[in-house]
């Protein structure tokens, strides 16, 4: 069945509606379209799309169009009486909020209505009466919303949740470029190299789309008289006449300022950003409140096509830049603090911020044909009687106060002290102008992590544990019994999510849940244990605070389960995560354990080095809150391996906090056999490399020191022509096996010499998978 969507738009003039329908419209829905105008209607020459004018209203005329709204409530019977029922009703921005419910009682009342709010007014922040009226008014008028659409973080962090008193589940949709197959941004290609101007012409600073802020404007004329022809400023788009005196006049008169018109987006994108070096990311419009915390559309569309952003430090669009490393920030905006900074601009700067833009994955600019698919599966969930598109599951619903991403990448990241971020220092004149130069920054601007989300959880928080497994028959049984015995009173799902075994631990778990209420099975087709969490938290999470993971081959202390949930409620963690104490049982399997409970096997990672009591950047999973797994859009299912580590750092760079309990932990059984051992270590340093090379990240020193293993080992076969390449080899393995001896005498363990082996399995085994995923030869099939 297709998801009929009625959108109610205050603009039907406004690119980015057309942008979001274009988006429904991809995703499988059909799309119908009411709403008012303010300049020449985008949609009429969609020919697929029907398009109804419910009236006209004026920008920056506030009563005009409550007047309009208030006619168009009288017609709109009239208006919409040849529309087929709705499954979903969108109303953008507070406007049409109030025309929604009068249009879903005109169809039954019951379908579900969606306020799409990507711009806070101004009255909504108002301290007095008035604010207080608009935010009593919004919320009287989202009472019957079911979901809230928004596009920065920041707006949920400094308005949605301390003062609309809206209560809501939050679907947050960045400002992207809409990118179908075929269509202009699906084609347009990254540049590859920089495009700085040729001899003696200008450096181009392009700002595109809505043009509404007189500062910005007074600003760059200034500035671009200042730099006398070294500068030229570019503007295309839809000027707010409103806003200026006289725009044409204003920009007439500016010698090094040219005025381009309006462009279709996306068609036009490549094209007009291609023109220029840099975006101007910048908006005084409502300055302190929304202008502050919006990220703008050019945002997306500049970083895609290759174009510079300059941003304000103390906004959520320059903390987006300045976390990503992606761009100019400035900290106080003047044409004395651009002057400073375009006079030392040259190649070879503005060459390094090219390339660092040019690196992020075009993935973080584009709303591609599976994202349009995800949000109408989304909006379809809200109708009851509606499934999700062919191949979609619908996605789950955040009950509690939240943001769910419809992303491919994480996005918007709120950046936090502990992020690594590598920067370009702008080497400005140490003189000419102190203060301007002092003005201009490019370091990340740092927030309190976990600022941007906060998802409260009930006292008595409802908890998903999930148990992949896969030929687990000896030990699925008391592992459960066990887990049952854990729930003390609290409101626990127990899924077994098996990836096709065959030794009979599908008859065990379908009897356990026919004796034990609160267990299920489910079929993970896939096989790997991150489809098999994502697969579970889609299926049973909707309703459930927490998500606790349990390894089928490990064991667990009668209180691990209390333990993770009382440490996650006390501290508000987002992820607690355990330390593990690996046992053995046969003479290889001790060995192991004991060369893994070690800095030889380890590395000293804080997880297998029993640290805990502490914030940390990644641990063995154990608890986390599922909205925040939904933030960050679950495991990537592309992972056979390291999946949590790369998770934790999706996590981290979106402000989440990872917490190191001590307060309990995991028993984990090595592997009994070498090759066994070899193929798991191969496995995870495939998955360490993906990981680093999807984020660009750089690997710690326990992380790259090993990575030389591989290299030493093979250049020792040099040995048989030059006897000095078998030197590394041999201080590596004397290195290895003088730790197991030291560990024999020093520590009364007969199984040193034998442990220090399995760490030189263990230490060959990532590297070669480390190197191998580097270079880019592929396994042919997920084990």
């Amino acid at each position: 069945m297709t998801l009929q969507v009625l959108y109610l738009a205050h603009d039907l003039a406004d690119a980015a509606i057309r942008r979001r329908v274009l988006t429904l419209k991809a995703g499988g829905a059909d799309v119908t379209v009411a709403g008012f105008t303010r300049g020449r209607n985008l949609l009429a020459s969609e020919a697929d799309i029907a398009s109804i004018v419910l009236g006209e209203t004026a920008d920056a005329r506030f009563i005009q169009r409550i007047g309009a709204v208030a006619s168009a409530r009288m017609t709109l019977r009239a208006k919409l009486a040849a529309v087929a029922r709705p499954d979903v009703i969108i109303a953008r921005n507070i406007e049409t909020l109030a025309l929604a419910g009068a249009a879903a009682d005109l169809f039954g009342g019951e379908t579900p209505i969606v306020y799409e709010c990507l711009d806070i007014h101004r009255l909504l922040l108002d301290e007095g009466i008035k604010g207080q009226m608009m935010r009593a008014a919004q919320r009287r008028l989202g009472s019957r919303a079911k979901l809230l659409i928004t596009s920065s973080p920041a707006f949920v962090e400094n308005f949605f949740k301390p003062l609309s008193g809206l209560d809501l589940p939050i679907l947050l949709l960045e400002n992207k470029v809409l990118a179908l197959d075929g269509g202009p941004a699906d084609k347009a290609v990254r540049p590859v190299m920089p495009r700085p101007p040729a001899a003696g012409e200008p450096w181009r600073i392009g700002w595109f789309g809505a043009i509404r802020c007189a500062k910005s404007l007074r600003i760059l004329i200034d500035f671009a008289d200042r730099m006398d022809g070294k500068v030229k400023i570019v503007l295309r788009g839809r000027p707010a006449h409103s806003e200026f005196s006289d725009f044409d006049a204003l920009v007439a008169a500016a010698p090094h300022v040219e005025f381009h018109g309006a462009y279709r987006n996306p068609e036009d994108l490549c094209e007009i950003y291609s023109d220029v070096q840099f975006t101007w990311a910048i908006d005084f419009f409502e300055e302190g409140l929304n202008s502050d915390w919006l990220l703008p559309n050019r945002l997306y569309e500049g970083s895609l096509h290759g174009a510079v952003p300059i941003a304000l430090a103390t906004t959520e669009t320059g903390r987006f830049v300045a976390g990503r490393d992606m761009g100019v920030t400035l900290d106080a905006v003047t044409p004395q603090a651009l002057q400073a900074l375009f006079s030392t601009m040259d190649v070879e700067l503005y060459s390094q911020m090219f390339s660092r833009l040019a690196a992020i994955d075009r993935g973080q600019w584009v709303t591609d044909a599976a994202d349009c698919r995800a949000l109408v599966a989304r909006l379809g969930a809200l109708h009851k009687d509606l499934p999700p598109p062919a191949g979609m599951p619908a996605l789950p619903t955040v009950q509690s106060r939240g943001v769910v991403m419809v992303s491919r990448e994480p996005s918007h990241a709120p950046v936090n002290d502990a992020v690594s971020v590598s920067g370009i220092a702008a080497d400005l004149p140490k003189d000419p102008a102190p203060a301007a130069a002092a003005a201009v920054s490019m370091k990340p601007v740092g927030r309190p992590m976990g600022a941007a989300y906060n998802f409260p959880v009930a006292d008595d928080p409802r908890t998903l544990i999930v148990i992949p497994c896969l030929n687990e028959a000896a030990t699925i049984d008391p592992l459960i019994r066990k887990l049952d015995q854990q729930r003390q009173g609290y409101d626990v799902l127990i899924v077994v999510a098996d990836g096709g075994s065959r030794d009979g631990t599908q008859d065990i778990v379908k009897a356990l849940a026919q004796e034990i209420s609160g267990v299920v099975l489910l079929d993970n087709p896939k096989k790997i244990q991150s489809a098999a969490i994502n697969l579970a938290v889609r299926r049973f999470g909707d309703d459930r605070d927490y998500l606790i993971r349990i390894d089928a081959h490990g064991d667990y202390p009668d209180n691990y389960c209390r333990a993770l949930i009382e440490e996650a409620k006390a501290l508000q963690a987002d992820s607690v995560v355990v330390g593990m104490e690996t046992v053995g049982f046969g003479t290889f399997q001790k060995a192991t354990a004991i060369a893994q409970n070690s800095r030889l096997g380890n590395g000293g990672s804080k997880h297998r080095a029993g640290g805990g009591g502490q914030w940390i950047d990644h641990g063995h999973h154990a608890l986390m809150r599922i909205a925040a797994f939904l933030a960050v859009g679950g495991y990537d299912e592309t992972f056979s391996h390291n999946e949590d580590a790369e998770l934790d750092y999706r996590l981290r760079a979106m402000g989440f906090r990872i917490w190191m309990t001590s307060k309990t932990y995991m028993t984990y059984y090595p592997r009994s056999s070498a090759a066994a051992l070899f193929r798991q270590y191969l496995g995870y340093g495939r998955g360490r490399a993906r990981n680093l090379l999807k984020h660009r990240s750089i690997p710690k020193v326990r992380q790259a020191i090993p990575l030389a293993v591989a290299p030493v080992v093979i250049g020792a076969v040099l040995a048989l022509l030059y006897w000095w390449a078998a030197v590394p080899f041999v201080l590596w393995a004397a290195a290895c096996l003088g730790y197991g001896f030291w560990m024999a005498v020093g520590h009364r363990n007969p199984y040193g010499p034998l442990a220090a082996v399995s760490a030189m399995i263990m230490h060959f085994a990532w590297s070669a998978g480390f190197w191998l995923e580097l270079i880019g030869i592929r396994k042919r099939s997920v084990a």
